[in-house]
């Protein structure tokens, strides 16, 4: 489902919107749009995304997860997991190919010799997407978490819960879709009270790289 088009010259940047633990019931009743039109929102919110919000496609892609949480034994479309304090893990390639259903997202370079077998389906991954690819997985969790991954190809991969607030909920899609996984921004936890050690200096740089 597209939810807004690029009004600018080019392709348009790319940002799919995708949910788990969301049931078939929370798709008919109007749940899942809600949240991936509400992550939309957040994400356009503060700037230079705001200001820009012509420049971006974005779309949705529906996933059906067995169960709407996160108990022990509930299954869940993207498997994600939440681990020490923020962390969030997920089965991120599965993510991407459901993010590449969307036929525009597909207009990249087929690496043929890469793909792997998702569900029985054949998942072969696309390079150089016009636009690049913006993931956002939507947790359907209260909880106060939020991983993003990036990837050499230029895509990402962030992990957003709805937390038990909505501003907190924002906060997250701020931090780690548009900190982390658009611009690329790193966080800066070890050297907010001290010097960076020669170890952390060299992390970094390679990064930055």
């Amino acid at each position: 489902k597209k939810l807004q088009a690029a009004k600018t010259d080019g392709n348009g940047l790319n940002i799919v919107f995708l949910g788990d633990a969301y049931t078939d019931t929370m798709i008919s009743d109007g749940t899942y749009d809600s949240d991936m039109q509400r992550a939309m929102e957040h994400f356009f919110e503060v700037e230079p995304y705001a200001s820009m919000r012509e420049m971006f496609n974005c779309y949705q892609v529906y996933a059906v997860s067995k169960n709407n949480n996160y108990n022990e034994g509930s299954s869940t479309i993207f498997q994600c997991k939440f681990g020490e304090g923020t962390h969030i893990t997920g089965f991120a390639d599965k993510v991407r190919m459901y993010a590449q259903k969307v036929p525009e997202i597909k207009n990249g370079n087929p690496d043929s010799s890469w793909y792997m077998i998702i569900d029985g389906e054949k998942y072969i991954h696309y390079s150089n997407i016009p636009g690049g690819m913006l993931c956002i997985v939507v947790l359907n969790s209260n909880r106060y978490a939020g991983t993003c991954y990036t990837y050499t190809d230029g895509t990402a991969v962030a992990y957003c819960p709805l937390h038990e607030k909505d501003d907190l909920f924002a906060e997250v899609i701020h931090h780690e879709a548009g900190g982390h996984g658009f611009a690329r921004l790193a966080d800066e936890y070890d050297g907010a009270y001290s010097s960076l050690s020669d170890d952390v200096r060299d992390k970094l740089l390679m990064y930055q790289g």
